[in-house]
């Protein structure tokens, strides 16, 4: 009885991750097999960021790098992009919040 009613538990997840794996526009991704393993995505930039991290080969990112991006970013934000601006204002919120609990 201990493994059947297992069993209908496994299965119960597995639905509710193919349920919610469709809810908020389909940004949410369940990778993995089983209980080992897996892995839950905020959406897809975050996948291909794992891969790359995952994939012998790839070089580090610079600090360089990074304040080139950032500084790409914020000009897209300036020129109006949303994308780019939410990420420059959660930014800029999180870095007031690391501020204040100092």
């Amino acid at each position: 009885m201990g493994r059947l009613r297992l069993g209908w538990i496994g299965i119960g997840v597995g639905l509710l991750a193919l349920v919610a794996s469709g809810c908020g526009g389909g940004k949410n991704s369940f990778v993995g097999v089983g209980n080992s393993g897996n892995r839950i995505f905020e959406d897809e930039l975050e996948e291909v960021a794992e891969d790359l991290h995952a994939w012998p080969g790839v070089p580090q990112v610079s600090e360089q790098d990074l304040g080139r991006i950032y500084q790409a970013l914020v000009q897209r934000a300036r020129e109006g992009n949303p994308h780019a601006a939410r990420i420059v204002l959660v930014l800029a919120e999180l870095q007031r919040e690391a501020r204040a609990a100092e």
